[in-house]
């Protein structure tokens, strides 16, 4: 078993992860076991107490909070666990979603490269308009600028980083709703207000190396068994 740290690296980091439905995040723990032993900060987002089978020894799991727009939200459960992890030393830390399979570690050795080689925050995903996705980045909290919760936006936007048109445009061409189109043209969504800012001074890494990570980006809304069968066949020995 990968024991977790960094070859020759001397950055130490917790995973962080906000947790949901579905049964999810026994598939992104299982797996992320066979090749990590960090801590997991665990938010629960549940109306009710963690189910045993969705944390370990080696997980802290933190009660969620209402966040700014008045919902226990994803940027929301996030500022809970930097909260925690700055009280307690923490620098850094790795956001992951239940969603996920981890089927190696390049992705967080990339990950891990950017913020040793001075990066802010790094991640994988980047949107065709210009932001990082947060799931997975990796954060550099004493350097972050404020919280990951949504947002209201009333600054004027470097279109140059961030471009309204492409958004608009990719927005559609996925079939996102309007109402979906309007907040993205009035809020931040969560940790991209904290992307936009270290993207500013160039602090902000997209890394490419994205091996051994899978997002399947539907954890919210859909159960590990709505899968196409072939993936379906991958996730579900970790149930």
């Amino acid at each position: 078993m990968f024991n977790g740290m960094i070859q020759h690296s001397k950055i130490n980091f917790v995973f962080v992860a906000i947790i949901f439905y579905h049964e999810w995040p026994k598939i992104m723990l299982r797996s992320l076991r066979e090749h990590f032993t960090e801590e997991v900060i665990l938010i629960n987002h549940l109306d009710r107490p963690l189910p045993t089978d969705y944390y370990d020894d080696k997980c802290t799991v933190l009660n969620g909070k209402i966040g700014r727009l008045d919902r226990m939200t994803h940027g929301a459960g996030i500022d809970t666990a930097v909260e925690f992890l700055k009280k307690r030393g923490d620098r850094y830390f790795i956001h992951i979603e239940p969603d996920c399979l981890i089927t190696g570690k390049d992705w967080a050795n990339g990950l891990v490269s950017a913020v040793e080689s001075g990066a802010v925050m790094s991640g994988i995903h980047k949107l065709p308009f210009g932001p990082i996705h947060p799931c997975p980045t990796i954060w550099d909290i004493n350097r972050t600028s404020g919280s990951f919760d949504r947002s209201n936006r009333t600054e004027a936007i470097n279109q140059q980083i961030f471009n309204y048109k492409d958004m608009v445009k990719w927005f559609i061409d996925i079939g996102m709703s309007n109402d979906g189109i309007w907040f993205w043209c009035h809020f931040w969504d969560c940790g991209i207000k904290n992307w936009y800012m270290a993207a500013l001074d160039g602090l902000a890494i997209h890394s490419t190396n994205s091996g051994g990570f899978r997002h399947f980006f539907n954890g919210m809304v859909k159960t590990p068994t709505a899968l196409e069968p072939g993936d379906f066949a991958v996730v579900q020995k970790y149930l």
